[in-house]
């Protein structure tokens, strides 16, 4: 229930299996109501990395907005309910409460396209994961960023944003030079039917772009 948006399940059972430190500091809530899973503002996005940093702009937002310097302070250590006086917390129409699901209705060549490439993140999430000890700090770097940069990629094509177009043959291009620059992958096969993935790939979503073009 911690991941509920009812009101009574806000902010409670922190502590997961055993629940012992909710016991202990009174966060402890017993399971009632049914559970509705989701946030009390709906993220309307499949944007993973904004998924993570939404909330700290919207108390970058209320702190800039508040007058008082000592609420410009609170709102970064105050409960997640609280608000300034003169910022209000405004709770939108659309929740999971009042049965709203966010979805994107992308045609089926957009999700296989999606899939393709997200294959070849669990690559070079691999790589990272196995590799990394004999990488030095740019290269652990240079496929962090492509991990950060690829799933930003697919939660802003879901989205339908203006900017993909641009960021997404950018990545494509990025990720065909990727392994070159690993020692572990520069030798045998991986690297070139690595980047004639992401040469195809290129060509794919040239014409994707186009038909989602001609379709708008």
């Amino acid at each position: 229930m911690h991941h509920g948006c009812n009101p009574q399940y806000i902010d409670r059972n922190h502590a997961g299996t055993l629940i012992i430190w909710d016991r202990l500091f009174g966060t402890y809530e017993a399971e009632g109501e049914t559970v509705v899973y989701g946030i009390t503002k709906p993220l309307k996005s499949w944007n993973p990395l904004w998924a993570n940093i939404h909330y700290f702009v919207e108390l970058a937002d209320v702190s800039r907005r508040t007058r008082r310097w000592r609420d410009k302070v609170l709102i970064w250590i105050m409960p997640p309910h609280w608000r300034p006086a003169d910022v209000p917390m405004v709770v939108p129409e659309e929740t999971p409460l009042k049965g709203f699901k966010f979805d994107a209705h992308a045609p089926r060549r957009t999700n296989l396209y999606v899939g393709c490439q997200f294959i070849s993140v669990l690559v070079a999430t691999v790589l990272l994961l196995f590799y990394m000890p004999g990488w030095n700090g740019l290269q652990r770097l240079a496929v962090a960023t492509f991990i950060i940069w690829s799933v930003t990629n697919f939660g802003a094509v879901s989205d339908s944003r203006k900017w993909i177009r641009f960021s997404e043959p950018l990545r494509l291009l990025a990720g065909s030079a990727l392994l070159w620059f690993i020692p572990q992958t520069t030798s045998g096969f991986v690297p070139w039917a690595w980047s004639i993935f992401f040469a195809v790939s290129l060509l794919i979503w040239t014409q994707l772009g186009q038909s989602n073009a001609q379709e708008v």
